[in-house]
């Protein structure tokens, strides 16, 4: 697999691959490409975007569409594989997207347009 578009589907997946030693001028190659997400129940029928790495690249923050029209934020631990959904917003209305993760990868910051409790839909 080389990372090209073949036949592009309406989902999007978060990849990883390594990038070439620079040798080559003007052109950077993907070598290891990998899928990272897609692979469970949840994530096989919506979209990963916006993905966020820390400094160790060993965590992976990223918005995951859910079949309710949600996106929430998940976390993976891509040494061990542990994944973490951080938000659980199923009303079909709460949007959680564009996750920063700290250099240690122990905070995790992100845009909600979530109401607060007792507060009311304009």
């Amino acid at each position: 697999m080389n990372g090209r578009l073949a036949n592009p589907g309406p989902r999007y997946r978060i990849w990883r691959g390594d990038m070439d030693d620079g040798s080559s001028p003007n052109q950077g190659l993907f070598t290891n490409l990998t899928q990272i997400t897609g692979d469970t129940p949840d994530e096989q029928f919506g979209s990963q975007i916006q993905p966020s790495i820390n400094q160790q690249a060993n965590i992976l923050a990223y918005a995951n569409l859910t079949a309710s029209g949600n996106y929430n934020i998940i976390v993976r631990n891509l040494t061990t594989g542990q994944r973490i959904v951080l938000t659980t917003d199923n009303d079909g209305v709460t949007q959680n997207l564009r996750p920063a993760l700290s250099p240690g990868g122990n905070l995790v910051a992100f845009a909600s347009n979530r109401l607060e409790r007792g507060e009311t839909p304009c």
